[in-house]
């Protein structure tokens, strides 16, 4: 906090350079096809003349001179605006203090009515400060909100403090001033003009700390850097180091680190320049990725034909353990109850009254039962295993039946046949 009461202000050149590269300025029609326009800079009603623009609109969006201000517009058709309108866009400012790297935030803020002259106000939000070796330091307004979708809502009547949630006061900016001064260290590192057009604070830490940037930076090689994330750099550094001594520059880099990732899921040579450097970027990876979907579709019918198996075990299993319960079918009335005998059974019965018996597939503690009136599926009952008493029944879409308690007495009558089958099959084994 030492540092921030001794940075100055904006010059009157930062502040026109902001308002003017900030914003659309626009001239307004009030109809198509006219020549009358409404300078929203000025607020001058003027008619279109040969120096200043074209005579007769053809399409919305030509551009005229305003002969008050000075001030080339964008032709806007707005028939029947008149309330003022506000538009906030950012503005960065980067420069240096002692051995501190730092990118100034500010909020613009446009207002403009048709009939008087645009109103401009800026404020600046935070600082941000970098220095090898330490860890970044932001110096910011409060904020009303830490909602992103209120993120130009601060307190300009409050002072600076340090903040330490740094995530929701480094943004990129709509427009950064164009005269810069940054840190020898950053220069050394590769920071040239290219980079000025990317987000400065990340494009500062990388070059501090992180020397693979460092490496792309003196390089030139931008297409990298923009498009591939700082894992995928770190995953296949061995491989972008080819590609630099090489002067390879695929025509999509996302594309070549997608070949690259699906080099490695088909167990190939990764540092191959077969696959590093192909001569046709687009047939290498096309060629890849259909050996990559055959290996899937066979590693799919593998794993098909696995559960398939292991469900026909277990529904061999299943039947063995349920032999002489699974024969017992009650029937009293209309009402017939009977075990799911297979895990097709346990499937449609699922999908018929909406619920989720198919989960009580292997549940050993349990025998679930279908009871049906008719061909009317009209409950799903679960038999606790020790003494075959009601756990649960359950109609459609999880409901309790109509029938509930009537179903519940049948069982209860009938509790004896599930014991003497339970014994039956203990002698028998």
């Amino acid at each position: 906090m030492e540092i921030h009461p001794t940075l100055p202000p904006l010059t009157d050149a930062q502040k026109r350079y902001a308002f003017s590269h900030c914003f659309k300025h626009e001239a307004l029609v009030r109809k198509k096809n006219s020549d009358e326009y409404i300078c929203l800079e000025c607020g001058h009603s003027f008619k279109a003349s040969p120096s200043a623009g074209p005579l007769i609109l053809s399409t919305v969006g030509d551009k005229v001179i305003c002969p008050h201000c000075g001030m080339e517009l964008d032709v806007k058709l707005s028939p029947r605006r008149s309330a003022s309108k506000k538009i906030c866009e950012t503005f960065q400012l980067i420069t240096t203090t002692w051995e501190f790297q730092i990118v100034r935030n500010f909020y613009v803020f446009q207002t403009t009515m048709p009939g008087t002259g645009a109103d401009y106000w800026i404020g600046e939000v935070s600082q941000i400060y970098q220095m090898p070796g330490r860890s970044t330091i932001v110096v910011a307004r409060p904020r009303v909100g830490l909602c992103s979708c209120y993120s130009d809502i601060y307190r300009y009547d409050m002072p600076m403090s340090i903040k330490y949630n740094t995530d929701f006061y480094e943004f990129g900016a709509t427009v950064v001033y164009p005269r810069q001064k940054v840190l020898p260290i950053i220069t050394r590192n590769g920071y040239c003009k290219e980079l000025k057009s990317y987000f400065p604070v990340e494009t500062f830490r990388r070059l501090i700390g992180n020397p693979k940037y460092e490496t792309l930076a003196k390089a030139k090689r931008f297409d990298i850097w923009f498009n591939l994330e700082s894992y995928k750099i770190s995953l296949y550094w061995e491989q972008i180091k080819m590609l630099i001594r090489h002067d390879y520059r695929p025509d999509d880099v996302t594309m070549w680190y997608d070949t690259l990732d699906i080099t490695k899921q088909l167990n190939l040579d990764i540092k191959s320049p077969k696959y590093v450097l192909p001569g046709d970027l687009k047939g290498m990876h096309d060629m890849l990725y259909k050996r990559l979907q055959k290996k899937r579709r066979a590693q799919e019918a593998a794993r098909k034909r696995e559960e398939m198996a292991k469900k026909k075990e277990y529904e061999r299993l299943y039947k063995k353990h349920n032999a002489k319960l699974l024969t017992i079918v009650i029937v009293s009335g209309d009402i017939t109850i009977k075990p799911l005998q297979n895990y097709k059974e346990f499937v449609a019965e699922g999908e018929a009254m909406h619920h989720c018996v198919e989960n009580y597939w292997k549940r050993k503690e349990s025998l679930i039962l279908s009871a049906r009136s008719g061909n009317t599926r009209i409950a799903t009952i679960e038999l606790d295993r020790s003494d075959f008493h009601v756990k649960q029944c359950r109609g459609v879409c999880n409901e309790v039946p109509k029938r509930y308690q009537e179903i519940c007495n049948i069982l209860e009558s009938h509790k004896n046949d599930f014991v003497k089958a339970t014994k039956s099959r203990r002698k028998a084994v």
